[in-house]
């Protein structure tokens, strides 16, 4: 029998996508302001703890640090990551292009996210159903409720 918190008991076997549903609105933010202000690329979240493998996902926060990398960076952040050479170019190719069409990756309603943690990289691909625009200025309004700390939002 499963714990509730066990995070092979989900639908997925795989933790990122916990982290992914528990940061959902603050990532689609983040991105959204890279795009605005380094244009197409990708969220890249450093994962700054061990992930157990229990965690009360409804309660518990994990711990992570943010950066955004412009496309035209993207080689050079995962050869800085030491991947395998093979894997460089298909991780461009799904920061360049959606997963499943050949249209051209739409940084307004797409993010695409890297994940980095318990000694594993992973990419995301998430599509939005609202401009991310939206979310962006949702997150704005609300600032104090997400960021509590420094209650008011500088530009």
């Amino acid at each position: 029998m499963h714990s509730s918190h066990d995070l092979w008991h989900r639908n997925s076997p795989y933790w990122q996508d916990a982290f992914v549903q528990q940061n959902l609105i603050f990532l689609a933010y983040n991105a959204h302001c890279g795009y605005l202000s380094q244009g197409r690329g990708f969220l890249v979240c450093e994962i700054t703890q061990r992930i157990p493998r229990t965690l009360n996902w409804q309660l518990e926060q994990v711990k992570f640090n943010q950066t955004f990398i412009a496309q035209d960076e993207a080689a050079c952040y995962f050869q800085a990551l030491n991947l395998e050479g093979e894997a460089i170019p298909s991780l461009i190719q799904a920061i360049a292009k959606q997963r499943f069409t050949n249209a051209t990756y739409n940084p307004t309603r797409e993010i695409i996210v890297v994940i980095q943690g318990n000694g594993t990289v992973v990419v995301h691909s998430l599509q939005s159903k609202i401009p991310l625009s939206t979310v962006y200025n949702q997150v704005k309004r609300r600032w104090s409720e997400f960021h509590l700390e420094n209650p008011t939002l500088g530009n």
